[in-house]
Parts: structure tokens; C-alpha cells; sequence
């Protein structure tokens, strides 16, 4: 017999999240560096260094990887200066992104 054209090809289907911004956090710290711009798989986050003489490299983590830290926060903006604001704006950006390469 013969086969339809294309049979020979598997199709596969990926599932995306959709996150809805339910939270804002102002004066997030991050590492000493220039952030510019996510791979085009999205998969990792470059940045230049301060003196901006070489390049780094974050592994995203996925927008799952801090939910533990803000869980249960009752507003929906962060950025006054209470003592666990201070801890969610100093640990967040090591929860999304993990440093790979420098």
C-alpha cells in the first residue's frame, strides 16, 4: 500500500504556561553585572560582566522557581522595607536564574 504524504513524520506537541503577574517586587539585588537579554530558546539569560570584559551566563530556572519565597504574600506589591521584603528582594534573582558560565 501506499502512505499519505508526510505519514512518515511524528508530530509532537509542547505544553506552555501562561503565569499571570500577581506580585511586583521592586529593587530586586542581582549580581554586579549589566543583564541584557535572553537566549533565543529562552533557556538562559546573558549578561556582561561590570568592567564588561567577559560574559555570564544564567541558566532560567522557570517562573515556578521562587513560589516557595513569596507564597502566601498578601499584596501584590513588594517594596517596603520590612524584614521579610528584604529577604525576598536579596534571594529572588538566584532563585530564577542559576549562574553557569562566566
Amino acid at each position: 500500500g501506499s502512505r499519505k504524504p508526510g505519514a512518515h513524520l511524528h508530530v509532537v506537541r509542547e505544553f506552555y504556561q501562561n503565569v499571570f503577574p500577581n506580585l511586583t517586587i521592586v529593587n530586586v539585588e542581582k549580581p554586579p553585572c549589566f543583564l541584557r537579554k535572553f537566549s533565543p530558546d529562552g533557556k538562559h539569560f546573558i549578561a556582561f560582566s561590570a568592567d564588561q570584559t567577559s560574559l555570564e551566563i544564567y541558566e532560567y530556572r522557570g517562573a515556578a522557581a521562587a513560589g516557595d519565597l513569596v507564597a502566601g504574600y498578601p499584596s501584590d506589591l513588594l517594596n517596603a522595607d520590612a524584614d521579610a521584603h528584604h529577604r525576598i528582594r536579596t534571594h529572588i534573582f538566584y532563585r530564577f536564574f542559576k549562574p553557569k558560565f562566566t
